[in-house]
């Protein structure tokens, strides 16, 4: 096989075939979640340089991700993405509304100062409400940490 460019087995390169597999592939473990589902790689993204061109080199600390789950590999809906956006942008991934805002939980506790984990907790463990997981702030447990300070003695 003649490769007429040097990227193969580079993140980037990896990123694109695997692309490729689990959208054209029903042997691919993931196929039932993109190609089975419809999603689809553009005519253009079937030649590796194209999709080089268009997404440049995959920076570190991040995947190939889509801006619209549901739709294709294309360079309208494709960006590089680290790992919390591409966490937030999920099929599972639940949003709510809460003044005005359709956000993840992660999302609105990022905005409001509050622990994300925390208010998951209040959601689906307690029960609580969207308004009242999102309004009330942290308890202060044990209060304020005292140090004691021990002084040498001679």
């Amino acid at each position: 096989m003649t490769r007429t460019h040097l990227m193969y087995g580079t993140p980037t390169y990896t990123t694109w075939s695997a692309m490729l597999t689990r959208c054209n592939n029903s042997k691919n473990h993931k196929y039932a979640s993109y190609g089975a589902r419809g999603i689809k790689v553009c005519e253009r993204w079937r030649d590796f340089q194209s999709f080089l061109d268009d997404m440049g080199a995959r920076p570190v600390g991040t995947t190939l991700g889509r801006r619209d789950n549901d739709g294709d590999y294309e360079p309208s809906n494709c960006e590089w993405q680290d790992a919390t956006t591409q966490a937030r942008n999920k099929r599972n991934t639940a949003e709510f509304l809460f003044q005005g805002i359709l956000a993840t939980v992660p999302a609105h506790c990022e905005r409001l100062g509050l622990s994300a984990s925390t208010v998951r907790s209040r959601i689906y463990t307690y029960k609580w409400t969207i308004e009242k997981a999102m309004s009330q702030q942290p308890r202060n447990w044990g209060g304020p940490v005292k140090k004691s300070i021990t002084t040498p003695t001679a």
